[in-house]
């Protein structure tokens, strides 16, 4: 979509007109947000289940983490889940 980016809420969807680096930015604070690949950010205040790289949002979609963000989707579930983690 260029440099519009589609946002889904859990019972609406937003359009706005940036780049997704730039929404990335954004919420950079924000703890639950991860950028999965080279279009999405997911909130995994919504994930029901990982299996290896794959997410399973409460929904039922379904997204794939891609190679390029692997390292940085490990570290972040090595520091949000307990016990010993992904090594």
């Amino acid at each position: 979509m260029s440099n519009y980016v589609r946002i889904f809420l859990t019972d609406e969807e937003h359009i706005t007109y940036h780049t997704l680096k730039h929404v990335e930015e954004a919420i950079q604070e924000r703890t639950e947000f991860l950028r999965i690949n080279r279009s999405e950010i997911i909130s995994f205040n919504h994930v029901k289940q990982v299996d290896g790289y794959q997410i399973l949002l409460n929904n039922g979609n379904k997204f794939m983490v891609s190679r390029s963000y692997k390292h940085k989707f490990d570290e972040f579930l090595r520091n949000r889940l307990p016990g010993p983690g992904i090594r």
